[in-house]
Order: structure tokens, then C-alpha cells, then sequence
């Protein structure tokens, strides 16, 4: 297992980042996220389960779970924002 360094924080820190991120695109495509509502739900899943699959490859597990969180609080936030 490796040691927690501040290398590993900062990947920590960016994909918290994925939050904001996934709250902005809710507010800007609010549009594209009503007809696309069911395949942002799909792409968060799929992101989740891909970040699980590929851990061992931190830059690919990492950008899978990116792309599922800012997918899944996109998704959310777009059924709150009607």
C-alpha cells in the first residue's frame, strides 16, 4: 500500500471538485439534462463501477470516478432545479 502524500491529496481534492463541477453543468444544461436524464444516471453508474474496476490505475480509476460524480450530482440536481 502506498503512503499518503500530498500528491495523493491533491487527486483527493480534484475529485472533490467534481461536486461543484457536477452542480454548474445542472444549472447550464439544464435543457440537455431534462431530454438526457436517464443516461447521466447510466454514465454515473457505469463512472462508479469503472473507477472499482480499474483501481489499480489511479488516473483512469480517478477520471471514472470524476466523470460518475459529476454525472450523478448533475442528475440529481437537474430533478431538484424543475
Amino acid at each position: 500500500m502506498e503512503n499518503f502524500t500530498s500528491i495523493n491529496m491533491i487527486e483527493y481534492l480534484i475529485l472533490l471538485l467534481a461536486i461543484p463541477f457536477g452542480i454548474l453543468l445542472s444549472r447550464l444544461a439544464y435543457d440537455e439534462l431534462e431530454i438526457g436524464r436517464k443516461w447521466f444516471l447510466g454514465i454515473s453508474v457505469l463512472g462508479v463501477i469503472g473507477g472499482v474496476i480499474f483501481f489499480r490505475m489511479m488516473a483512469v480509476s480517478f477520471t471514472l470516478f470524476f466523470m460518475g460524480v459529476v454525472a450523478f450530482v448533475s442528475w440529481r440536481e437537474s430533478g431538484r432545479s424543475g
